[in-house]
């Protein structure tokens, strides 16, 4: 009876060998490199962030996504899992920046016809992100760059925040930025690679999914 609990201990030890054995049979530059790579402010410990600030990563980029219903085709919670994607695209690029948490709320109103849509008002967006962008400041960064995954009226909610906390920091040699050619210009080159190819515009496509999920049928 007792040959069942002796083999415990055995059991245990074999997986503590393994778990410390295991991470020796990697090369030594493959973990360097992989923390070398992390720029989401969300997946970093507090020194991590300090350490990459004063290495010269002193730019946050904060990137607005979406939480609304896209058609019977498309996930709610696209314009979010695109932008980090972006967002962490753009801070390796760019190799001074850091990818802050993407914000998965923006401007819209709910539907109990067509669910999936939570949203906020302009001037709730436009608090949030002078909230926030003062909190990046305080935290050490020089630069901050707003973009949006979003058209309509919300670039001028973003444009107005930026020259507003700009205003009060440049006097320090820090400023807020806007940016809206990650996403405007990306829909302008789209939609003219569309046209040059004799597709229809991708706001005509929006038009016709959104008219499917209504009754059925496509209309142009």
């Amino acid at each position: 009876m007792p040959r069942p609990l002796m083999s415990i201990p055995v059991l245990v030890l074999s997986c503590a060998t393994a778990f410390a054995q295991a991470p020796a049979g990697k090369p030594a530059g493959a973990r360097t490199a992989t923390r070398q790579t992390l720029v989401e402010f969300e997946m970093m410990t507090w020194p991590e962030v300090k350490a990459a600030i004063e290495a010269g990563k002193t730019t946050a980029l904060f990137y607005t996504g979406g939480t609304e219903q896209r058609g019977p085709q498309n996930v709610n919670g696209g314009h979010t899992l695109m932008g980090r994607e972006i967002v962490r695209t753009i801070a390796l690029r760019l190799g001074n920046a850091i990818a802050m948490p993407v914000l998965p709320y923006t401007p819209n109103n709910a539907s109990a016809q067509l669910p999936g849509t939570i949203g906020l008002t302009p001037e709730l967006l436009g608090a949030i992100l002078e909230r926030v962008t003062e909190q990046a400041m305080t935290t050490g960064f020089k630069n901050v760059v707003l973009m949006g995954d979003h058209g309509g009226g919300q670039p001028q909610t973003y444009a107005d925040v930026a020259r507003k906390v700009d205003a009060k920091y440049a006097p320090e040699g820090r400023h807020v930025y806007f940016c809206d050619e990650v996403y405007a210009k990306a829909q302008g080159d789209f939609d003219k690679w569309l046209h040059e190819h004799g597709y229809p515009s991708s706001s005509r496509r929006r038009c016709c999914i959104s008219v499917e999920t209504r009754d059925g049928s496509a209309r142009s």
